[in-house]
């Protein structure tokens, strides 16, 4: 075998060697990193500080620098909760929402999405606005849906208006399918009858756009 094309062979197999050696030693490098980050991390937890008791629940949440664990990790957006870290409340209330590290409830996913929609957490916004949309876990309000959403979608949560849209394309749908079928009394009837009331949500509080940012922000 000539010299040039056994050196182009030795080449190739030392390549296929190296790869997976200088990925694995990424991949643990990160993780060093994520393991000291966590234990620092925690230690400011212990002592209280609502913000790295949120980073906690995160990383306990995602995996990262400890092994996932979501109880654990309710347990910990619960205590930067109770001192009104508004990410925490939000990730506490989706968790009771979705029986996610806890049992499902309602009424308290309610309570902490609230709490977080009310300081203007665009996601806290939107899940909102689906429990007034469906009537899970708030009375049913379609008009609190919308107001809503429309606040997630100027926070920046896209997924909200194809909410919005929908239940526009849907109250379309409804008023045509009423005019087809109505006699026209009643159509006149309605007309004159039509609403003047504005509808006012819940005053003119100002929302700032809190978006999601790095777990240990």
């Amino acid at each position: 075998m000539p010299v040039q094309r056994t050196l182009q062979i030795f080449l190739m197999l030392s390549t296929c060697l190296w790869l997976p050696t200088a990925v694995g030693a990424t991949a643990m490098e990160s993780d060093y990193v994520w393991v000291e980050r966590f234990q620092k991390t925690m230690a400011k937890a212990k002592q209280g500080d609502a913000k790295a008791q949120y980073s906690i629940g995160r990383m306990l949440e995602q995996g990262r620098g400890t092994r996932k664990d979501l109880a654990q990790a309710f347990i910990w957006y619960q205590r930067a909760a109770e001192k009104g870290n508004t990410k925490a409340e939000y990730h506490l209330g989706y968790m009771h929402l979705q029986g996610s590290g806890t049992k499902p409830n309602l009424e308290q996913a309610y309570r902490y999405l609230m709490n977080a929609a009310q300081k203007g957490h665009s996601r806290a916004q939107y899940y909102i606005g689906r429990m007034f949309q469906t009537g899970e876990g708030a009375n049913q309000n379609l008009e609190l849906a919308k107001h809503w959403y429309q606040l997630a979608v100027d926070g920046g949560f896209t997924p909200a208006q194809k909410s919005l849209d929908e239940m526009t394309t849907d109250a379309s749908d409804m008023a045509r399918k009423f005019a087809e079928d109505a006699p026209p009394a009643i159509l006149q009837d309605q007309s004159a009858a039509a609403p003047t009331r504005k509808f006012t949500g819940y005053g003119d509080e100002e929302f700032d756009d809190e978006t999601e940012r790095a777990v240990t922000e």
